[in-house]
């Protein structure tokens, strides 16, 4: 597994900005993407997530998904935007792409838990990111 492809609910993106992401996004887009730039978007996702732009995150791992099919980190992201937005159906989809790809099943098990009508919430899977990033947490 790559470095891009670990997961983590714990890392606390930084320097992520809107018009950085965009231009990363667009050579991705045009197949020019640049080195570190799909690990930027990811990032950037999980800033989106953290923020709770629900919508715009699933937007942008739905752009990155098609381009990108196999990588874990990006389709459990995809998986909590869209729990987090209601669609459990799209949601179990992202989930179980990721789940072929290579996701750790502790992490399967927690964005499960994200999807509605299978057990826990957003807010409290927030405020576990939150502690650990408090606690100094790292990327599994």
């Amino acid at each position: 597994m790559s470095a891009d492809d670990a997961v983590s609910v714990s890392a606390k993106p930084t320097g992520t900005n809107d018009e950085q992401a965009a231009a990363a996004l667009a050579r991705v887009e045009a197949g020019a993407a640049q080195a570190g730039d799909l690990q930027y978007l990811l990032a950037h996702g999980s800033a989106l997530t953290l923020g709770e732009r629900f919508e715009e995150g699933a937007q942008l791992y739905r752009t990155l998904a098609a381009r990108f099919e196999d990588r874990p980190r990006l389709l459990a992201g995809l998986a909590r935007c869209e729990a987090a937005l209601g669609d459990g159906d799209a949601a179990r989809e992202a989930l179980e792409k990721a789940r072929r790809c290579g996701l750790p099943s502790e992490i399967v098990s927690q964005v499960a838990a994200l999807i509605p009508g299978e057990g826990r919430d957003w807010a409290s899977l927030r405020a576990e990111a939150e502690a650990a990033i408090a606690a100094g947490a790292t990327d599994a």
